[in-house]
């Protein structure tokens, strides 16, 4: 199509540049030249068809055409075809430096040939030739600059899509290790509170025959602290449940409008622990502290873990929880008493506190302290 409109315009071009246009300006044309000069020129855009899938042998054939209209018409006369000008820019897109040198030779070389046909002496010539070699190369550049303004366009894209596939990487990553973070506060929020609700199960079971009332009130105690537990950990399946990009950032209302708790609620962490039946002993010193919120919920839940595996492995055993701090600085120490210590490497509840501590490059050291004790000792900087 693009062909058909080259020759159909550079037919009607040279019908008006040869007939009146020539006869105004006193030059005669026979209708003989008109035509083959006419036919030359349709012939080059006619070919054209050929350019995108054979940019040398296009160049060259329409260079040759050239060099015929060269050829025939007077050697004071230069007619040059569209045709040639659209394959020369056409080979300048397509083709490396090489072989569009080589192919601009070979055109200029050729109508050079049809310029000796009509030229008189070799100024004449050289003049001609000088004329051809500066259209074709010109056009050949301009191909060539907006084959280079594309491909720069193409590397801009690329870039740009390579930068769009990170940040959507990196989206992806943050949503995994949130909802990680998340099964890990799940975790911690059932290990706690079951581990109370067992406690308190025995004891009420213990009080039904000696002391009823006090097994009712342990009852109430256990309904009660059964709703904690739904509650919380109904927020935290409903995070879960919920799309990446809904999941709230920590220190954000949970699903159900409760905040993820902190460092300020580690005295209701103490009393729920005393209330489960722990002889939990807490030391407060220093200033108050306000901790970045991953920091924050990071203290709390190891607080919370720590009580929870105390409470599993050393139940009845005496804990103290004691909480330093200064500057911007908190240290957490929960030690309690154990006969048979957890191995450090064991459960997801101590590789849940290595991770939390890591995320919010805090210190955590857990293990026995050679007096009978074991102790979690968990530093972090605001």
């Amino acid at each position: 199509m693009t062909a058909a409109v080259w020759a159909g315009l550079s037919a009607v071009a040279l019908l008006v540049l040869l007939g009146p246009v020539a006869r105004s300006e006193g030059v005669a044309v026979s209708p003989l030249l008109l035509t083959t000069v006419v036919a030359l020129a349709v012939a080059q855009c006619l070919l054209l068809v050929l350019r995108h899938d054979r940019p040398v042998a296009t160049l060259v054939a329409v260079s040759v055409l050239q060099a015929g209209v060269l050829a025939v018409v007077p050697a004071d006369t230069s007619v040059q075809g569209a045709g040639l000008l659209v394959a020369a820019y056409t080979a300048g897109t397509l083709l490396p430096a090489r072989r569009l040198v080589a192919a601009v030779g070979a055109s200029v070389a050729v109508q050079a040939a049809g310029l000796a046909v009509a030229t008189a002496g070799p100024g004449q010539l050289l003049l001609g030739a000088a004329g051809a070699a500066t259209t074709t190369a010109a056009a050949t550049a301009v191909g060539a600059w907006v084959a280079l303004r594309r491909a720069h366009q193409r590397s801009e894209l690329a870039v740009a899509a390579a930068a769009v596939e990170r940040e959507s990487a990196m989206a992806r990553s943050a949503v995994a290790e949130e909802r990680t973070r998340m099964a890990r506060e799940l975790h911690d929020v059932a290990a706690h509170h079951l581990s109370g609700l067992v406690v308190q199960a025995s004891a009420a079971e213990r009080l039904v025959d000696a002391d009823p009332e006090r097994a009712k009130q342990a009852i109430r105690d256990l309904r009660e602290q059964g709703r904690a537990t739904l509650r919380d950990m109904r927020s935290i399946v409903g995070v879960l449940r919920a799309t990446g990009g809904d999941a709230p950032a920590s220190g954000e209302p949970q699903a159900d409008g409760a905040p993820v708790p902190g460092l300020a609620d580690l005295p209701s962490l103490v009393e729920s622990a005393r209330a489960a039946g722990d002889r939990l002993e807490a030391r407060w010193s220093g200033p108050q502290v306000v901790l970045p919120p991953l920091a924050d919920v990071a203290v709390y839940r190891t607080a919370q873990e720590a009580l929870a595996n105390a409470r599993r492995h050393a139940p009845g055993a005496r804990v103290v929880l004691a909480v330093t701090t200064a500057g911007e600085r908190v240290l957490l120490e929960v030690e309690n008493e154990v006969a048979d210590p957890v191995p450090a490497d064991a459960g997801f509840g101590l590789t849940g506190m290595r991770e939390r501590a890591e995320l919010v490059r805090g210190r955590l050291e857990v293990g026995p302290t050679g007096r009978g004790t074991w102790r979690v000792a968990f530093e972090v900087d605001g």
